[in-house]
């Protein structure tokens, strides 16, 4: 058996793979998930350093089908200025690894390449570096990314700011579709029945908390609106809205009752209890946790964030347009105001120099 620690040791001894990429460092974060590792490296044919994605070669099926269909995806998604660009598609490569009998065997290792990345918007809402226009200008992108994978038909299920790189130029890129899928009349799901959410539950809408995807796979579109919203949060507050408002006995109870209830009536169930729900969980203020948001756009981004983040999915916001129109209101506030302080600035700074002139005259 391969472990991940096997593994980067292995890629970290290796020269190279296929006669392109070489020079392997291990990330900071060590790995991608418990299925797979991330490395970056010297790419020939470029000449930038990228990123390698190679996947442990005894994962389970599950976990092989997502590295294979977000490989596929990253494909499908070429050339969207958004999202993470694949810079070699998944292909393989052998290695001689010995058996604890001491038995040369070969062993084969899928892998693919990506765009390298700086950081991700976790890191970055960690440090609280960035401005309010910052994460304004960031969130925009991120919604018009997660616009251009609906148009396809795809819905991300895994939205939360570690898989929003920020790349060396400052630019926000989504990333990881390992959980995502196309939903489609040809796409099949990756298990015939979920147990739990493909994606991480501290930032899954409560309707996929319920496994409602089973029985109408579109409620996915759905609850990335909710995890849009919830990443909104976070950006302004710091602190993760899954955390506060459903802990893990919830998502225990939601997942169990609603697995009892046959495929077919789960949904018509759920909107019964849906509203009761959302009463007993108001979504609290971006400004309740200590984070300093400027007053000026503060409600703004509580409008937003709530209305994405409707915990009853029937009412929550879902039209790109007017997420954008919200975004850059709030966005016009903030350059206004920014732009009236610098003329106040400037116009005190006149008058003073004015007052000097006119006490040296007097002199």
């Amino acid at each position: 058996m391969v472990t991940q620690d096997d593994l980067l040791l292995l890629l970290e001894q290796r020269t190279e793979i296929n006669g392109r990429f070489a020079n392997f460092r291990r990330l900071s974060n060590g790995g991608a998930g418990n299925f797979s590792v991330l490395v970056s490296a010297d790419d020939s044919r470029t000449n930038d350093r990228v990123a390698v994605k190679v996947c442990l070669p005894q994962s389970d099926r599950y976990r092989v089908e997502c590295f294979e269909r977000e490989a596929h995806l990253l494909e499908v998604l070429t050339g969207q200025s958004d999202i993470i660009q694949l810079i070699a598609p998944r292909s393989t490569f052998t290695e001689m690894l010995a058996t604890q009998g001491g038995l040369q065997l070969p062993w084969e290792f899928h892998y693919y390449a990506v765009e390298l990345a700086h950081g991700d918007v976790g890191d970055v809402i960690a440090s609280g570096n960035w401005l309010p226009e910052r994460m304004l200008l960031a969130f925009r992108t991120l919604c018009r990314a997660v616009q251009r994978i609906h148009s396809q038909r795809i819905a991300h299920r895994d939205l939360k700011p570690s898989n929003i790189l920020v790349m060396p130029n400052g630019q926000v890129k989504l990333s990881d579709f390992g959980t995502a899928r196309r939903i489609d009349s040809v796409t099949p799901a990756l298990v015939g029945a979920y147990t739990a959410p493909p994606g991480d539950r501290r930032y899954c809408a409560p309707e996929m908390l319920g496994c409602l995807h089973d029985e109408n796979p579109e409620i996915a579109f759905t609850s990335d609106f909710f995890s849009l919203g919830a990443i909104l949060f976070e950006m302004f507050s710091g602190t993760m809205l899954g955390l506060r408002l459903f802990n893990p006995q919830f998502w225990a109870d939601i997942a169990q009752a609603m697995l009892a209830i046959r495929i077919g009536q789960r949904r018509t169930t759920y909107d019964q209890v849906v509203s009761s729900i959302a009463n007993s969980r108001p979504l609290p203020s971006v400004s309740a946790f200590g984070a300093p948001v400027p007053p000026s756009i503060r409600d703004r981004v509580n409008d937003l964030y709530r209305s994405l983040s409707s915990i009853d999915y029937r009412v929550r916001l879902c039209d790109f347009d007017r997420i954008f129109q919200k975004i850059n209101i709030c966005l016009l506030i903030l350059r206004n105001e920014r732009a009236y302080q610098r003329w106040i600035e400037q116009k005190r700074t006149r008058r003073a120099a004015a007052l000097l002139r006119t006490s040296g005259v007097r002199s």
